[in-house]
C-alpha cells in the first residue's frame, strides 16, 4: 500500500494537468464530475482538482491524507485496514526523525517549535577535486528555540515584530538509510554561526555555509519549495548572527572567501 500511494504522490504533478485536458477534450466527462461533484455531499467537501493538489510530495503531509482516504473508503473494502496501519506507520516515521532532532540540538523540547519540514537534496561543498560530488536525498527539518516566530514576516523579509525574539534556530538533516534506520548527515546548523546565499545563476539551488566550515548546497522537492526554505532560512540567519550585536551591521561578505580558501 505505501509503494501504491508513493506513485501516487510521484505522479501528482501530472495528474491536475491530465484533470484539466480531460475536461477541455471531453464534455461529458466535464458535466458527469460537475454534477457529481454537487449532488454528492461527500464528494462536495474536496473537488477532485483539490483532492489531487493535496498531496505536494511532502511526507508531512502523508498522514493527513492517508486519514481522508481512510475516512473515505467503504468499510468494505479490503485496504481499508491498510491504510489505517499505513497511516499508524508514517507517524511513527516522523515521530522518530522528530526525536532525532531534538536530541541533536540539545534543546528543552517544551521551548522548541518545527516551522518547516520535508525533503532536500544536498551535495556538499568541499574539494572535488579528491572525491565525487555526491547528491543525497535527506528529511530536513527547520526548528526554533524560544517564541515563535512570525512565518510570513521571515518569507517576506520584513524584520519580524515582538518583545520575545527567537532564542535559537538550527536546520536538522537526517538520513533514511533503510530498515526504520535513521543518522544525522552532520552536526546540526545552528543559524546564529550560518550565511545563507543564493547564486544568481542558480535559482534553483541556494547554499548555507557555517562559519569556518564547508558550505552545503540545497534544494527543494519544486522551485516554491527551494523558495520558502531559502526565505526561512536567511531570515532566522539574519536575525540570530552574531553581527546583530554590531550597530546597523550586516553578515560578513567574507565569510564565503574564507570558507572556500
Amino acid at each position: 500500500m505505501l509503494m501504491a500511494f508513493e506513485t501516487y504522490c510521484t505522479k501528482q504533478p501530472a495528474a491536475p494537468a491530465m484533470l484539466k485536458t480531460l475536461e477541455s477534450e471531453k464534455d461529458l466527462f466535464r458535466i458527469f464530475l460537475e454534477v457529481s461533484q454537487t449532488d454528492n455531499s461527500a464528494l462536495r467537501r474536496m473537488h477532485l482538482s483539490s483532492f489531487l493538489m493535496a498531496p505536494l510530495q511532502r511526507i508531512t503531509k502523508y498522514p493527513l491524507l492517508l486519514s481522508r482516504l481512510y475516512k473515505s473508503t467503504s468499510c468494505r473494502h479490503p485496504d481499508r485496514d491498510r491504510l489505517l496501519e499505513a497511516q499508524q506507520l508514517v507517524e511513527e516515521h516522523l515521530e522518530h526523525i522528530n526525536i532525532m532532532a531534538l536530541d541533536a540540538v540539545s534543546w528543552n523540547k517544551d521551548e522548541v517549535h518545527f516551522i518547516q519540514m520535508g525533503k532536500l537534496q544536498v551535495v556538499q561543498c568541499g574539494d572535488t577535486w579528491a572525491r565525487k560530488t555526491k547528491v543525497c536525498s535527506v528529511h530536513a527539518l527547520l526548528l526554533v528555540l524560544g517564541q515563535m516566530p512570525n512565518l510570513q514576516a521571515l518569507e517576506e523579509k520584513r524584520q519580524p515584530s515582538g518583545d520575545k525574539p527567537v532564542k535559537g534556530g538550527a536546520l536538522v538533516l537526517i538520513r533514511d538509510k533503510g530498515a526504520g534506520r535513521f543518522t544525522t548527515l552532520r552536526d546540526p546548523f545552528f543559524l546564529d554561526k550560518c550565511v545563507v546565499s543564493t547564486d544568481p545563476d542558480s535559482e534553483e539551488t541556494f547554499e548555507i555555509t557555517e562559519i569556518y566550515k564547508d558550505p552545503y548546497i540545497l534544494k527543494g522537492e519544486d522551485p516554491s519549495d527551494t523558495s520558502r526554505w531559502l526565505s526561512l532560512l536567511q531570515g532566522l540567519s539574519r536575525d540570530l548572527g552574531n553581527w546583530r550585536k554590531r550597530r546597523n551591521a550586516l553578515a560578513n561578505i567574507m565569510i564565503h572567501m574564507v570558507s572556500r580558501t
